[in-house]
């Protein structure tokens, strides 16, 4: 979560994806944040498509099912997971992917 921290630090736009997770709120909950690279690709075999139980973690699996991670690229870019197929690749931070907070993990 630190590294969340640094990216909205060094980040001179709002709202950005990060520190709009780190702002959820869900009653009684305000300790929200988005996951890592890693992070989401264990959603992904524990949870998503890629789960003996199936996609239980109802994500977005068709018509561009990339989420975005905290975890960078380059200045330009960051990582994203793919929920039909569980790979990840960069997208360029303006790009739209879905975003899946967590609590802990």
């Amino acid at each position: 979560m630190k590294n969340a921290f640094d990216i909205v630090s060094g980040c001179s736009e709002t709202p950005i994806v990060v520190s709009e997770a780190l702002n959820t709120s869900t009653e009684p909950y305000t300790d929200w944040y988005l996951p890592s690279q890693e992070e989401l690709q264990e959603m992904y075999n524990i949870v998503g498509n890629g789960s003996s139980q199936g996609n239980i973690g109802e994500f977005e699996s068709w018509d561009y099912p990339n989420y975005w991670s905290f975890s960078e690229g380059s200045s330009n870019a960051a990582w994203g997971v793919n929920f039909y197929n569980g790979s990840a690749s960069y997208g360029n931070k303006n790009d739209s992917f879905r975003v899946r907070v967590v609590r802990a993990f």
